[in-house]
């Protein structure tokens, strides 16, 4: 059996700030790489923000782009998947998604389904839990669930699912404390 080496980043968010952002997240990776991390977790709307409010639409970008080709450039460089959050924007819509990138490109985005009361008039509901291929997985199988939201009733289809690996998966977690390499 294979392991992956996850790391997951609690960092600061800098409202409407991206290329800020992404600095951060470069200290981040390379911290993780050091750790032997393969996957690099940020929080949600790591990259422009977590603000509710009608800014979002001001700094909302589509996926992919600007930022994203940033993100990939760096998990490129570090030779790392790196999933983060950003506000989308898909026509007139927003979303709060989470993207999945290695150094080829995005390997997918999920995007939020639950959406608290005060979100709403900012960004829409995704519709859709989706496997992503991150190529390394255990026992043979090669996709593993990247979800944030855990819903055992809206989750009940995909344990069915041959590569459901969210409880199986087994990983090593590096957390940096706050501060250390910020």
């Amino acid at each position: 059996m294979e392991h992956l080496i996850v790391a997951a980043a609690s960092i600061e968010n800098y409202i409407g700030q991206a290329d800020r952002s992404i600095e951060a997240m470069k200290r981040w990776v390379a911290a993780a790489k050091e750790k032997s991390a393969e996957l690099v977790l940020f929080p949600e709307l790591n990259v422009n923000g977590y603000i509710p409010a009608p800014v979002a639409h001001e700094i909302a970008e589509t996926v992919p782009g600007p930022s994203t080709a940033k993100i990939v450039a760096l998990a490129q460089e570090a030779d790392v998947i790196i999933a983060y959050g950003i506000i989308e924007r898909q026509g007139h819509d927003l979303f709060c998604t989470h993207v999945l990138v290695n150094g080829q490109g995005v390997l997918g985005k999920q995007r939020k389904i639950h959406v608290p009361a005060h979100e709403q008039p900012y960004w829409k509901a995704g519709d859709v839990i989706e496997v992503f291929d991150i190529g390394k997985a255990e026992e043979g199988n090669d996709e593993a669930l990247i979800v944030a939201e855990l819903d055992p009733a809206e989750l009940e289809d995909r344990r069915n699912h041959p590569n459901f690996l969210a409880q199986e998966l087994r990983s090593e977690l590096y957390q940096f404390e706050r501060g250390s390499k910020e």
